[in-house]
């Protein structure tokens, strides 16, 4: 299972997975010709290519105050701060912001395992598959597929928050 509707999965078999759904919001370009082809974190930004020529974009700290001042953050400000590190956005525009709600494991850390006890129930949920999707879809088909069981996801396993269970 996976997303923000893994708690409420994991609760129909008896398990409870503490995860919050964090609201964050993304700001998309007007088309640039760039040679981006990734996901690309810089210090406080992060972008990445979405077809038709656009970057969409963030920068770190924009959720929390864009959701919870009464100053709002203008996307102006964020296309920016990432300009600084992808020269070609100077002077674009802001085309368009998407909102949507990400799944936040409540230590803000990934979550990827299978639940013990539960025989074939296996979470993946984080606020940042897009970038670890790729490495993680092979692990974890290793995982399922081959019992490989790899220790670089051992301080991410559900096993941190379940308690016993009844």
């Amino acid at each position: 299972m996976r997303g923000q509707a893994t708690d409420e999965i994991a609760h129909l078999a008896g398990v409870a997975i503490p995860l919050d759904r964090a609201p964050g919001r993304l700001i998309c370009t007007s088309p640039v010709a760039t040679t981006l082809v990734r996901p690309t974190h810089a210090p406080g930004v992060h972008f990445r290519p979405d077809g038709a020529r656009r970057i969409v974009l963030a920068t770190a700290a924009h959720d929390h105050v864009w959701a919870e001042s009464a100053d709002p953050w203008p996307p102006e400000r964020s296309l920016a701060a990432v300009a600084v590190h992808l020269p070609a956005l100077a002077g674009r525009r802001v085309e368009a912001t998407r909102v949507g709600v990400r799944p936040m494991p409540r230590d803000e850390r990934p979550m990827l395992g299978g639940v013990p006890g539960l025989e074939g129930f296996y979470v993946v949920v984080s606020h940042s598959g897009v970038t670890l999707g790729p490495l993680w879809g092979r692990i974890v088909a290793a995982e399922l597929l081959e019992g490989a069981v790899d220790p670089r996801l051992a301080p991410y396993r559900p096993a941190r928050f379940l308690s016993a269970r009844p």
